[in-house]
Order: structure tokens, then sequence, then C-alpha cells
């Protein structure tokens, strides 16, 4: 993707945009390991081609325990990897018991990174972002359903220009 760059340039950091019309190029290491609260570690590259939504969340958020059950659906469909991120950044015991309770059943992160990629830290919650070949493709603030996530997926990505 980013063949011919020096590894400080492939070194991109994706900011976001409130509109959700951000896409950065960002190249994904060949075998980039992610460790995850409730999945172990796992292989960024055996989701190559897949959508990737993950989405930021908080035991407190009212609308992030109503969508919960969505995401969770939604990640038992081919070709998509629903992630979770803890706005409020728990970790060890304390992260896997809000895990258990909210009944998360997707990969929990301990914070932003998708391997080379940063994900814009969110001011409101719940925030997820809609992740395609190493790419922010759309930011979504609000619960989402299944239904709707689906949809967006199903169209093509564009980018802005110069990208």
């Amino acid at each position: 993707m980013l063949a011919g760059m020096t590894a400080c340039e492939q070194d991109v950091l994706v900011s976001g945009n409130p509109s959700g019309s951000a896409v950065t190029a960002v190249e994904t290491a060949a075998a980039m390991e992610i460790e995850t609260a409730n999945a172990g570690t796992i292989q960024l590259d055996s989701y190559d081609g897949r959508w990737l939504v993950v989405n930021f969340w908080a035991q407190w958020c009212a609308p992030c325990r109503i969508e919960i059950p969505e995401l969770n659906e939604l990640n038992k469909r081919e070709g998509i990897q629903v992630f979770g991120v803890d706005f409020d950044r728990h970790q060890d015991a304390e992260l896997a018991q809000v895990i258990d309770k909210m009944a998360i059943e997707f990969p929990v992160l301990y914070d932003e990174r998708l391997g080379d990629l940063t994900l814009p830290w969110p001011s409101v919650l719940p925030v997820t972002y809609l992740v395609r070949d190493g790419r922010i493709v759309e930011t979504l603030q609000g619960p989402q359903t299944q239904e709707g996530l689906l949809e967006m997926m199903s169209e093509e990505p564009t980018e802005i220009a110069g990208n």
C-alpha cells in the first residue's frame, strides 16, 4: 500500500473529524500483535480485508449499554470484526468484571491503538469507528444498530482528495 516509503513516513497517526469524513492512509504491520482484555493476543494481519468496527464505550453510558447486544451480533457476521475500548480505561480484573457485567462478546482493546492506527480519543460516547484497509472510513457518534452499520459498510468508502 505505501511501498517505497520509509518507516518514518509510514508512521501516520489518524486524527478524527466530527463529520466522519476523514480517511487517512496507514500501513499495517504484517504480523502486528494486539493484546486484548478478553480474547488473548490477536494477529492483526488475520483481519486483512475485513471491516473493523471499533466502539468506545463506558459502563455508565446508557446508550453504550443499549448498543452492546447489536455489536455482539454484528461481530458474528462474516467479514466483520468488532473491537471495543473502555473509555474509563479499567485494567485487568476490574476490566474483566465490567466486560462480564456488560455481556461484551467481542475483543476489548486496552487502548486506542489498533496496530499502527491510533484512533482519536472521543469526547462523547458512544463513538464507533469503521476501519477498512488501515483507514478510518467513518466516525459515528451515538448508539449504532447492526442494520445501520451493515448499511454503511455496504457503501463504497470514499477518500478525501490528496490521501
